[in-house]
């Protein structure tokens, strides 16, 4: 026989699965930091990014990329 589910349990279920979810997002998300980009770091992600943006325009025959 099924028991009868009251609003308390379906309210703790809906929390339960809430919880495992916030805990399960706070574990695959990465610390996030930032970088001043007028330091040597900074400098070179800006340089690597200028350096990837004319790779792909050369790749793809010099067309500017779909926006």
């Amino acid at each position: 026989m099924r028991k009868k589910k009251t609003y308390s349990d379906v309210i703790a279920r809906f929390r339960k699965m809430e919880l495992e979810e916030a805990i399960a997002e706070k574990k695959s998300k990465k610390k996030q930091v930032c970088i001043d980009p007028d330091s040597v770091i900074g400098r070179e992600i800006k340089y690597q990014t200028a350096l990837l943006h004319q790779v792909l325009e050369e790749i793809r025959g010099g067309k500017s990329s779909p926006k």
